[in-house]
């Protein structure tokens, strides 16, 4: 996944304990982070009138 963020450094980690999540997690880290970034309105989400969420 490539996302136009500049300036911007982001940690996403994870509880080891709990369920097992399989090889699902790296999909989970990658959703988590693009989250975060879109949230914190560090990028564009294309598609919505080139605004800032």
């Amino acid at each position: 996944m490539q996302m136009d963020a500049k300036d911007v450094l982001l940690v996403v980690s994870r509880w080891k304990g709990g369920n097992k999540i399989g090889p699902d997690r790296f999909r989970h880290i990658c959703n988590a982070g693009r989250d975060a970034l879109i949230s914190g309105g560090f990028v564009v989400v294309k598609g919505e009138g080139e605004k800032n969420i």
